[in-house]
């Protein structure tokens, strides 16, 4: 399972990365209401579609020590702003694709932590997040 936006992988070959499915929220649209003083009615104006979230749950693991975690959550942070085509290959190699995608960030459902069975090591749990602009 592969998460690729405009050539950069979302993992690291030290850790490892578990994505679960792409949730694509639907494109914003803008709206501008207007009433009168005095006047039955309104008027409501609605904008084209503008953008789109996309956020993919994922956990980051295999890291040997909170340090090393911490420096490779820094760096998927550092690509806040990329822009391409995303691509997520699922388990059953099935590659999707969303055009004209910017990554946003990423953000931590909480702080990370070690894996006491030690399979796991160093783990964090979080979202990335992308924005899809209308096409």
């Amino acid at each position: 399972m592969t998460i690729v936006l405009n050539g950069v992988t979302f993992s690291n070959p030290v850790g490892s990365m578990i994505h679960g499915l792409p949730q694509v929220q639907d494109y914003q649209v803008q709206s501008a209401k207007h009433h009168f003083w005095g006047v039955i009615g309104g008027n409501i104006n609605y904008s084209v579609p503008s953008f789109r979230g996309i956020v993919i749950p994922v956990t980051i693991h295999n890291f040997n020590n909170e340090a090393a975690l911490r420096t490779h959550v820094f760096d998927i942070r550092s690509q806040h702003g990329l822009n391409g085509t995303l691509q997520v290959t699922n388990q059953q190699n099935t590659l999707v694709s969303w055009p004209l995608t910017a990554f946003i960030g990423f953000d931590e459902d909480g702080p990370p932590f070690y894996d006491g069975s030690g399979k796991y090591l160093w783990v964090q749990s979080g979202k990335l997040k992308f924005e899809q602009i209308a096409s």
